[in-house]
């Protein structure tokens, strides 16, 4: 039962995830939320309610997934206002760094994307120790 009222509460996120996922392997389920891959997405991955979509290289490195549980998080406490307050802004964050900072060193772009909101508040509730370097 709180499976169903926690994808409820996430339903919009959760409807795009579930959609997404269907083009994807499933590789675990952490803390109720399912883990999913791509061999190629972007070099990116998402967090859509109970669904986290990954590119395969990206899963290897368990940060990656800690980082995008974190944002799962984001979800359970925001419920439908998620893709609002954070999915968007993350989206807006992600594409800006790929058009305006292409000829950035790489640390410097890392270092940008994850200091800023909504990414640091995702590695907080993910409990990823990103260090800057």
């Amino acid at each position: 039962m709180k499976r169903f009222l926690s994808y409820i509460w996430q339903l919009p996120q959760n409807l795009v995830g579930f959609a997404v996922s269907l083009f994807c392997k499933y590789e675990t389920t952490i803390n109720d939320v399912d883990v999913f891959t791509r061999l190629k997405f972007f070099d990116s991955a998402v967090s859509l309610g109970s669904h986290v979509i990954i590119q395969r290289n990206l899963y290897v490195a368990k940060d990656n997934l800690k980082h995008e549980l974190g944002h799962s998080e984001q979800s359970k406490r925001l419920g439908w206002l998620y893709l609002l307050v954070v999915g968007i802004p993350s989206f807006a964050r992600n594409i800006f760094d790929r058009l305006f900072h292409r000829k950035w060193a790489y640390r410097k772009r890392y270092n940008w994307y994850h200091r800023g909101y909504p990414e640091k508040w995702a590695d907080e509730l993910g409990n990823v120790d990103r260090k800057p370097f």
